[in-house]
């Protein structure tokens, strides 16, 4: 059975007008990650976590989210773990047999 987790995470946008203006903040593992749009942040905070779980063990799942700031969006976003991990075998396994 795969290991799915969901976290909450925040976003917001910079009004500065960067290439990367949407901010994402993880409260759950202390993450932080940029988007070029609200599509892309959420897909940056999935990488983050999927990343992060390479590297330790992730918290338990939290669906509860945290209090809304001011121009703030917050939602939650679920990662397939398992899946990330063998997305990442797979590219391992495709470079060194390539080399």
């Amino acid at each position: 059975m795969d290991e799915i987790k969901v976290f909450p995470i925040i976003i917001t946008k910079d009004e500065d007008g960067t290439d990367y203006p949407y901010f994402v903040e993880i409260p759950d593992i202390d993450g932080m990650t940029e988007g070029k749009s609200i599509a892309d942040a959420i897909e940056m905070a999935k990488d983050y976590i999927g990343t992060t779980s390479l590297e330790e063990k992730l918290p338990k799942s939290n669906t509860k989210l945290p209090k809304a700031r001011e121009r703030a969006a917050i939602t939650l976003v679920t990662v397939n773990v398992s899946e990330y991990k063998r997305k990442i075998d797979n590219k391992v396994i495709q470079r060194t047999i390539r080399h």
